[in-house]
């Protein structure tokens, strides 16, 4: 015995938005079904953050923290090149978000981006290069008893 086809209509929701005068799309998934569904929205594109030192000029520009990415910056210099070199490499590096994933049905993201930095940051002399790192927070759907 088969199953009889069924149609239906799928409507989906795509918004860009401005964020730090960069072009951000986000797509949804069908919210024809809304209210058994949910909505799950998903970045289409990663998005260029800029770097940490940039956040914390963002911070102190908005948010008057008090506290530039130069101040921070200054601080690493002042610390023994072993590790400013490090700290300074992280600091500096531009960070883009890759995923961003919301799912309110399941009550799960996901959220994910790569840190690289502006050069190569060598670890233990030139034993170790570390060239880009990858990041992936998220939820896992759980289930009520």
């Amino acid at each position: 015995m088969t199953s009889p086809s069924t149609t239906g209509t799928n409507v989906s929701v795509a918004a860009t938005v401005l964020f730090n005068n960069t072009p951000v799309t986000i797509n949804s998934q069908d919210i024809a079904n809304l209210k058994n569904s949910g909505l799950v929205f998903s970045l289409t594109n990663p998005v260029p953050m800029g770097s940490f030192s940039n956040l914390f000029d963002w911070m102190n520009d908005n948010l008057h923290t008090g506290l530039s990415g130069a101040d921070v910056n200054a601080d690493i210099e002042e610390l023994p090149s072993a590790f400013s070199d490090i700290l300074s490499g992280f600091f500096n590096a531009n960070v883009t978000l890759t995923t961003l994933n919301i799912n309110t049905n399941t009550s799960t993201y996901a959220v994910g981006a790569t840190i690289t930095p502006q050069s190569p940051i060598h670890i233990l002399g030139d034993l170790l290069e570390l060239q880009q790192i990858g990041l992936l927070v998220s939820s896992a759907s759980s289930s009520s008893p």
